[in-house]
């Protein structure tokens, strides 16, 4: 007899995101190069400009950040046909994309997130042992 995969129990649910009082659905199994275009925008918005100059740089994240709200409200459009925006601004942006990626299993959850705060490094042992 052929082995039977229930793929129903395998797929994620819908994603359910609240936000000041509404939610917000998305499919919970996305097209496999939308969640790999996902990944890579992720990353970019994440990533530290590198051409060093600031208009460019400027530009290249403007045009990033907008291809992200394109490809999240056409996800969101898809169980919410009547959304015109995104009612979240950028910190929403970058979260919604964690939480669809960790749901779908491409990236691991962490505790924190990525910041692009920089901390400055502890002072190490071997410097305090100097001092004795």
């Amino acid at each position: 007899m052929p082995r039977v995969f229930e793929l129903d129990e395998m797929v994620p649910e819908d994603i359910v995101f609240r936000y000041r009082g509404e939610e917000y659905l998305i499919p919970g199994d996305l097209d496999t190069e939308l969640v790999l275009r996902l990944y890579r925008m992720f990353g970019d918005l994440l990533a530290e400009p590198s051409t060093g100059d600031e208009d460019d740089d400027e530009r290249n994240a403007e045009r990033i950040v907008l291809k992200v709200k394109e490809e999240l409200l056409a996800i969101f459009q898809v169980l919410q046909p009547d959304m015109e925006k995104l009612p979240f601004g950028a910190l929403g942006i970058r979260a919604v994309i964690r939480c669809i990626l960790i749901a779908l299993g491409v990236i691991a959850e962490s505790p924190q997130p990525a910041s692009p705060v920089r901390k400055t490094p502890a002072r190490s042992r071997s410097s305090k042992s100097r001092r004795k």
